[in-house]
């Protein structure tokens, strides 16, 4: 006969092994995982200085027929960093729909 006290010894080793095979396969999912974009703000920051400048060019040039050369490259590097962005971003929304769909698949 087999006492409750073996049982219940066998089930909290079971529920250890179960808990610790899940931790494992948790942190195996994790080294396979997409990679986090760099922080985005610092080139949001930048992308705004780079606009305002454009304003500010453009109000020159309208105000003072000056002609500003700059105001071609400032624009290409604005909407440069604004895709490098949209690409981070984009990332970190296939990021998230990973570990969703890796929670998923655990419950």
């Amino acid at each position: 006969m087999i006492s409750v006290k073996h049982v219940n010894r066998v089930n909290k080793k079971n529920k250890k092994n179960t808990k610790k095979e899940r931790e494992h396969k948790r942190l195996s999912d994790k080294r396979s995982s997409p990679g986090v974009p760099p922080n985005t703000c610092p080139y949001i920051d930048i992308t705004k200085t780079m606009i305002d400048d454009m304003a500010e060019a453009y109000e020159r040039l309208y105000e003072n027929g000056e002609h500003q050369p700059k105001f071609d490259e400032i624009k290409k590097m604005a909407g440069d960093t604004l895709e490098y962005i949209r690409r981070a971003n984009e990332c970190l929304r296939d990021n998230s729909l990973y570990w969703y769909n890796k929670y998923k698949q655990m419950l």
